[in-house]
Parts: structure tokens; C-alpha cells; sequence
């Protein structure tokens, strides 16, 4: 979760100090309403999309960035207790607690001030105006416009008080239905009140829907002086902020400066529409950097065969050196690294190295050569595969395994729903195989642990198929089970 609010944090970082930039100085204000509105959701969903990243020829549970990590006889089946790891859950747990708890006191705040603006308008008088109402209240206020709802004072709009641009600069507002971005941008609030971007986009929304009501004023009203001079009279005043606020805010100030700087302004067809092109790879490019990549794990039918690290026969008058030995490795293995996503190099597993071809045989001779100690320090480990001794579930193991929430099941190298598993007893297996999910698995999250299990009949197949033959993998260090 906190890896998720630092990445929503990054992305709603970039995509505001793009439209800070870039954007907000243009005349596209339709544009900048959208983009807003989209790239603050987007902050929150990117996050979230999921890449795969198909790994071929890597053994099932491979932990592509954490080097040589160490494994028990049954891959991890073991864990130990961590008494400061327990403590790191407990207090994530209370602040995760006190955030919901602070994010359902601001949703109810939310509903209770939604609930008063309804309220305000029963009991008062309402007027028609174009396609929205004028609400006439007994209060000294500013003009403000709630949904479809204008609210003006009654005696003002009827001695004639409210300047005709106010009125139509309200009228904008209800018309294009900014209440709605504004509510959207509260609601998003109650639950990521603790991202500070998210106010800047609050009011970046906010000054936006003033552009667009200028706009509309402006068309109808051709002198952008008096309305510039309108705009300053009704801030400045004690007693009638515009908006309810006052120019005496520096932040306030510079609003209303941008404001007026912008009634008017020229529009630059072209030099817009390459801001707007100039977006597309900057979201492809944003997507990519901060969503989840998963590495495909991929599933062998021959789930029955331990690897064994391969030791010298001979380890007495060696005619090479440790370090001869060792350079000649180094070279016959160079082909056999790819650079991961990562832009790590690694080694590329290969299930069954082909004797015939001159370098593969070169290789395994010169792993052979090498000490038990010098093998050992490999990146690149020569194993030999050999069928395991039978493993047969106990009755009371194979009756833990229908839940899906923690197993995923695989049947002679085939995917199958826990259900299927009504259909054996434990005795129909020969084998089972079972592995903690890696962070970077493709079903991570699904299901903690991956069951292999190998029938009687395919066990004593592949036993048959492998039986005399010397069969040599190549497999990074850390896949070898030790």
C-alpha cells in the first residue's frame, strides 16, 4: 500500500507540474478541464494496470532481483517467525486503521455539507433564469452557483445591485455543470486527503472554471475592461468578496491576477495543438515507468526431477588453474546472459543442454573440472537432473489443498480448479511439489502457494524417459534447489 501512495503520488506530481507548465497558460480551457479531471484519475488507476512479462526458460519460482537467496528442501516451505516484522505489520496495521477512520469522518463531513447546500434552498424563493434557477436568500452574500442552482441576495437582484456579467459569469458555471468536478475532486479527497498534490489539482480546477466563465462573459459582453474592473471592485470589496475571497489572500491575489491576465488573451491554434499531441507519449511513457510488471511463471510437465549440482569426478592433478579454469567458463557462458527488464544481465536457463554442439559439451567439461568450492561461486550452475524419490501426499495434507485462496493447483504440468482435486485420493500422486509465490509471479496475490502435483502414471513415464541418460540443465544459481 505505501508503494502504491508513493506511485500515485509521483504520477498526480507529474501530470500537474506538466499542466503547470505547459498547459495552463494556453487558451484551451475545455482541454484543461479534461485533462485535469483524467489525469487525476489516472494518478490513482495507473498505479494499479498490470504488465506481464513473460519469462521463458526460467524455473518456476524464480526471484529475478534478489541474488542467491536461500532456499529450505522443499523451497521456503519453512518459515520462521520475524518478532520485528511482526511489529512492522502491527503499527502498519493501527496507521491503516487510523487512516480509514480520519477518510470516513471526511466522507461523512462531505455528505453532511452536500446535505446543508440542499437544505439551503428550501423555504426560499426560486426564480427562472435561462436554463437555470435563481435561488433569492435573505443573506448578504456573493453569487454562487451550486449544480443548476444560482444563489443570489433578493434585495440586491431586485434593486438591481448584481452587475449583468455576474449573473452570466454564474450561468457559465451551471451550464457547463462545474459542481460536478468540484464534488468528484471532494469525494476523491475523503479517501487520499494525504496526497498534498491532490489540493494543487483542486485548485487548479477550481481557477479553470474561472477561465471558462470569463470566456462565456467575454462573448456575450465584448468589454474585457469593464469586466476586468467588475472582477476587481467585487474582490476588493469588504462586504461582497467574488467567490468568497478576497484579494487581501497572496495566494488569492495571484488567482486573480491570472485571471485577468487571461481575459483576452490570444489563442495559438497550432502551439496548442502540439501541447495536446505532446500528452500521448508523455501518458504512454508515465504508464509504462509506474505500473506493476509481472513475470509470467511459467509451469514444466516434468515437475518430478530434483536438480543435483554436478561435482568433479577427479579433483587431483588438475592441468588447469583455478583461474585458467575459470576464464575458460566465463567465455563458453557469455552467450547464455540476456539483459532483464531490469537492465540486469542474467543467465538464460536451458533444460537439456544438447552434447553434440561443441560449446555446450565445453562447458559442462570445464564445470566438471572446476572444485566443488570454485562451482559453488557460479552465476551460471551445470546441474543434473535425475528422478526424485516418490513423494506421496499424507491424506491429512492433500484435505488442505481445496482452498483456492491458498493453493493453485497444477496437474502433470496442467492448471486445474481445487474442485478437480474431489475427483483423487492422496495415493493417485506420486509427487507433489509446493512453492511460495515470488512477488513478481504472474499469479502473486491469487493464491499463496503453487502446488505441482505429479500423478502415478506421468512419474513413472518421465522416470522411464530419463532413466541411464545424463541430462545436464544450465540454470542460474539461485532456480538450483539445494
Amino acid at each position: 500500500m505505501i508503494a502504491y501512495y508513493i506511485n500515485v503520488l509521483l504520477v498526480s506530481s507529474i501530470f500537474i507540474g506538466i499542466y503547470h507548465a505547459f498547459l495552463q497558460k494556453e487558451k484551451m480551457h475545455q482541454f484543461n478541464r479534461f485533462y485535469l479531471l483524467l489525469s487525476l484519475i489516472a494518478s490513482l488507476v495507473i498505479p494499479l494496470v498490470e504488465f506481464e512479462i513473460q519469462a521463458t526458460d526460467f524455473a518456476q519460482v524464480e526471484v529475478i532481483d534478489i541474488p542467491y537467496p536461500t532456499y529450505t528442501a522443499e523451497n521456503v516451505e519453512v518459515i520462521q517467525k520475524d518478532d520485528t516484522k511482526s511489529l512492522e505489520i502491527e503499527l502498519l496495521s493501527i496507521g491503516l486503521a487510523l487512516y480509514i477512520l480520519f477518510s470516513v469522518f471526511l466522507l461523512i463531513q462531505f455528505i453532511v455539507s452536500q446535505m446543508i447546500m440542499l437544505n439551503k434552498m428550501r423555504g426560499t424563493e426560486q426564480k427562472k433564469y435561462q436554463n437555470a434557477k435563481l435561488i433569492l436568500t435573505k443573506h448578504s452574500q456573493t453569487p454562487f452557483t451550486y449544480l443548476k442552482y444560482i444563489f443570489v441576495n433578493k434585495q440586491d437582484y431586485e434593486d438591481g445591485l448584481i452587475a449583468a456579467q455576474i449573473i452570466d459569469h454564474e450561468l457559465a458555471h451551471a451550464r457547463q455543470k462545474h459542481t460536478l468536478d468540484i464534488l468528484l475532486v471532494e469525494l476523491l479527497l475523503t479517501c487520499c486527503w494525504v496526497n498534498p498534490i491532490f489540493y494543487l489539482f483542486r485548485a487548479a480546477i477550481r481557477l479553470n472554471h474561472e477561465f471558462l466563465a470569463d470566456d462565456e462573459v467575454i462573448k456575450k459582453h465584448a468589454n474585457t475592461i469593464d469586466y476586468k474592473k467588475l472582477i476587481v471592485q467585487y474582490i476588493a470589496s469588504e462586504n461582497k468578496p467574488l467567490f468568497a475571497e478576497r484579494l487581501s489572500s497572496p495566494f488569492n491575489f495571484l488567482k486573480t491576477k491570472t485571471r485577468l491576465n487571461m481575459i483576452g488573451k490570444k489563442r495559438f491554434p497550432k502551439r496548442i495543438l502540439l501541447k495536446q499531441l505532446f500528452i500521448i507519449p508523455v501518458l504512454v511513457l508515465v504508464t509504462w515507468i509506474f505500473s506493476k510488471k509481472t513475470v509470467g511463471q511459467e509451469t514444466s510437465s516434468e515437475t518430478n526431477y530434483e536438480l543435483v549440482e554436478v561435482t568433479s569426478t577427479s579433483k587431483t592433478n588438475q592441468p588447469d588453474t583455478e583461474a585458467e579454469l575459470q576464464k575458460a567458463y566465463d567465455k563458453t557462458i557469455e552467450p547464455y546472459f540476456i539483459v532483464g527488464e531490469n537492465g540486469k544481465k542474467r543467465i538464460k536457463a536451458i533444460y537439456g543442454l544438447n552434447m553434440d554442439k561443441p560449446a555446450e559439451k565445453e562447458m559442462v567439461d570445464i564445470f566438471l573440472k572446476m572444485s566443488e568450492e570454485q562451482q559453488n561461486r557460479q552465476e551460471a550452475m551445470i546441474v543434473l537432473r535425475k528422478a526424485m524419490e516418490k513423494k506421496v501426499p499424507t491424506k491429512e495434507e492433500f484435505a488442505t489443498w481445496d482452498d483456492p485462496k491458498m493453493y493453485g493447483v497444477w496437474i502433470d504440468g496442467v492448471r486445474v480448479n481445487n474442485v478437480v482435486l474431489e475427483n483423487y485420493s492422496s495415493t493417485d500422486f506420486a509427487h507433489f511439489y509446493k512453492s511460495k509465490l515470488a512477488v513478481n509471479a504472474k499469479n502473486y496475490g491469487k493464491h499463496v502457494y503453487q502446488l505441482n502435483l505429479t500423478s502415478n502414471k506421468k512419474y513413472e513415464e518421465d522416470k522411464k524417459r530419463i532413466e541411464g541418460k545424463k541430462i545436464y540443465w544450465l540454470l542460474p544459481r539461485m532456480n538450483v534447489i539445494r
